[in-house]
């Protein structure tokens, strides 16, 4: 199951995003970059415990 979150984005990156709407998966490269920076986190968490 997924569940919906909104973000906000700053005036310029919107804009910017307008012209590669339609050629990106918006909800993709949003749940792409939040996996990566979990997993950013818990290595930091998993370094800070050894």
């Amino acid at each position: 199951m997924a569940q919906r979150i909104t973000i906000t984005l700053p005036d310029n990156l919107h804009e910017r995003l307008q012209m590669f709407k339609e050629s990106l998966n918006v909800s993709g490269v949003c749940q792409q970059a939040i996996d990566l920076a979990i997993q950013i986190e818990e290595i930091k968490l998993r370094t800070l415990r050894q």
